[in-house]
C-alpha cells in the first residue's frame, strides 16, 4: 500500500503487506504489517508492533513505543521511546524525553537522550550514548571495539557474558564503584582493568558510577517496557467496554421501537378486520359528589386501609369470550405471533 499524501489524522494499519506514507499529521498505531516506511513526520505518537520488514520513520513528535520489528530507524523523536525485540539494527537520533531498549540483535547507534536511559540486551553493540539523566547499559563488550559511555546523573554499566572484561577510564561527580572480584570503591577518577584483553571503556557521570556483572537486571527491565503494552491492552478492553455498552442500549432502543410497531400494527390488523371492539380504556366510573364540610361518615369502617362502605373499589376490565375467542383464532390461522396474542389479552385487560 502506497499513500502519496499527507494522511490530515490518525493512521491505522492492521494486517497489510509492505506500506509507504508520506507523512501522519496525527497519531501512527501499526498492527502486523510489511515493510513499513514515512517519509515525513509522524504529528502525534507512533506505536508499531510486528512489523515483519525494516521500519523507517522520519521525526515522531510525540511518544514511539516499538516491539517485534525488523532494523528500525527514526529521526528524532520528542517525547519518550520504548523499544524491544528488533531483529536487526536499530538507529535513533535526539530523544527529548526517556528512552528504554531492549533485546536489540543488531548494532544500536543513539544520537542522544535527554531524559534518562536504560539499554539492555545489545548483541550488535552499541559503542557511545549519551543520557541527561541516569543512564544503565547492560551490553557485552567487544575487544575489537572503543566504548564511551556518558550521563548527566548515575551511570551503572553491566558487563554481560560468563568471562567480561574491560581497561576502564572513569570520572564520576560522585563515588565510583565496581564489584568485580573484591571490588573496589574510589572517588571521582579512577582507572582499571576488569579481566584482561577487553576492550577500552571510557565513563564519564554527573553523579555515580556503578560497574557490576549481569545479574537479574534482565527481568526487571522486561517488566517495565511490557508495562506499555499493559496500559495498550487496558486502553483496548476499555474502548472495548464502551462499544458493547453502545451496542447494548441500541439493541434496547430497537428492541423497545418494535415492540411499539407490533403493538401498532396488531391495533390496526384487529380495527381493520374487527371493528367492533378498540384498544380503548373502560370508562373509569364516576366519583359520588361531595357534600359541604367534611363528613366523617362517608368512609367505611375499615378505613383508611379500605375503601368506603358504599362504593365499591374499581375493577380491571376483563376480556370478553368474543374478544378472547377471535385472538385464538388469529392465532390459530397464524396471524398473529404468540408474543403478541399474549401482548394483546394484556392490552385488553388493562384498567
Amino acid at each position: 500500500m502506497s499513500v502519496n499524501e499527507a494522511v490530515h489524522g490518525d493512521a491505522v494499519i492492521d494486517r497489510i503487506g509492505d506500506v509507504a506514507l508520506h507523512d501522519v499529521q496525527g497519531d501512527l498505531h501499526v498492527d502486523d504489517c510489511g515493510a513499513l516506511r514515512i517519509e515525513g513526520d509522524v504529528s502525534g505518537s507512533a506505536k508499531i508492533s510486528a512489523a515483519h520488514g525494516d521500519v523507517m520513520l522520519g521525526e515522531v513528535r510525540g511518544d514511539l513505543v516499538v516491539r517485534d520489528t525488523g532494523s528500525f530507524a527514526a529521526a528524532n523523536v520528542r517525547g519518550d521511546v520504548r523499544i524491544a525485540d528488533v531483529e536487526g539494527d536499530l538507529r535513533l537520533g535526539d530523544v527529548n524525553g526517556d528512552a528504554k531498549i531492549q533485546a536489540v540483535e543488531g548494532n544500536l547507534a543513539i544520537t542522544s537522550v535527554s531524559g534518562d536511559a536504560r539499554i539492555v540486551e545489545i548483541e550488535g553493540g552499541a559503542p557511545s550514548l549519551t543520557a541527561g539523566g541516569d543512564l544503565v547499559v547492560q551490553t557485552e563488550l567487544r575487544a575489537q571495539d572503543r566504548y564511551e559511555f556518558s550521563s548527566g546523573g548515575d551511570l551503572v554499566l553491566v558487563l554481560a557474558g560468563d568471562h567480561p572484561a574491560a581497561k576502564l577510564e572513569c570520572h564520576a561527580g560522585g563515588d565510583i564503584q565496581h564489584r568485580f572480584g573484591k571490588g573496589v570503591t574510589a572517588e571521582q577518577h579512577w582507572t582499571g582493568e576488569i579481566g584482561k584483553g577487553g576492550p577500552s571503556v571510557r565513563l564519564h557521570a554527573g553523579g555515580d558510577i556503578l560497574i557490576k556483572p549481569e545479574s537479574g537486571d534482565n527481568m526487571e527491565f522486561r517488566v517495565e517496557i511490557n508495562q506499555e503494552e499493559l496500559k495498550r491492552a487496558q486502553e483496548d478492553i476499555k474502548r472495548a467496554r464502551s462499544e458493547m455498552k453502545r451496542i447494548k442500549q441500541e439493541i434496547k432502543a430497537r428492541m423497545r421501537d418494535q415492540r411499539h410497531e407490533i403493538k401498532h400494527q396488531v391495533h390496526e390488523d384487529l380495527e381493520r378486520q374487527f371493528g367492533h371492539f378498540r384498544f380503548s380504556r373502560p370508562p373509569r366510573p364516576g366519583r359520588p359528589p361531595r357534600g359541604p364540610g367534611f363528613n366523617w361518615s362517608g368512609f367505611g369502617s375499615n378505613w383508611p386501609f379500605g375503601p368506603s362502605g358504599g362504593e365499591p373499589a374499581p375493577r380491571r376490565a376483563e376480556v370478553s369470550d368474543e374478544e378472547r375467542m377471535t385472538i385464538l383464532k388469529m392465532l390459530e390461522e397464524k396471524k398473529i405471533t404468540p408474543e403478541q396474542a399474549e401482548m394483546l389479552l394484556k392490552a385488553l385487560g388493562e384498567e
